[in-house]
């Protein structure tokens, strides 16, 4: 049996169906990116206390934690930094270039709540005063001053974290 011969019709009706499916592949590839990005955006790690739920940056190098807020000259509201010392001890925190007061909450590594040194002054003299929580804490979360007192922060009280 010979194989019929395509016309020029019918060549064009099987070049648009391949251009057609390519695309297809292309815009779905592209959209799964994309829901990927607005996924790592909706994503964010969280930390929720009594119904309020605020995104955290996860600080977990020493070069980030050295770093922490300083020469932020503001922070969001619903923004916190979460230091995350992996292992439980007596971690200090200096003010040394941080230009906002801050409240400073030391967490167990269930995110229960251990210390809170409210609202830490900006360092203004020469040293700096170094705040520490009496107990071994893993993380340490900076946050705006007043926020613990506005969200009613109590110590042993304990955060859920959703990364």
């Amino acid at each position: 049996m010979k194989a019929k011969k395509k016309t020029p019709s019918q060549k064009c009706v099987i070049c648009i169906i391949i251009i057609l499916a390519v695309l297809a592949i292309g815009l779905t590839l592209f959209a799964s990116r994309k829901n990927a990005d607005i996924m790592a955006r909706w994503s964010r790690p969280t930390l929720c206390y009594n119904q309020s739920c605020l995104y955290v940056q996860v600080a977990s190098t020493e070069y980030q934690r050295k770093q922490g807020l300083m020469h932020n000259r503001n922070l969001d509201e619903d923004k916190w930094l979460l230091m995350d010392f992996r292992q439980p001890g007596i971690y200090s925190l200096g003010m040394r270039n941080v230009l906002i007061p801050l409240d400073i909450v030391w967490l167990d590594q269930n995110y229960t709540i251990l210390y809170i040194k409210n609202t830490a002054p900006p360092c203004t003299l020469d040293p700096c005063p170094v705040f520490a929580s009496p107990v071994p804490a893993r993380y340490i979360l900076e946050i705006n001053a007043w926020i613990a007192e506005k969200i009613w922060l109590a110590e042993w009280e304990t955060f859920t974290f959703t990364k």
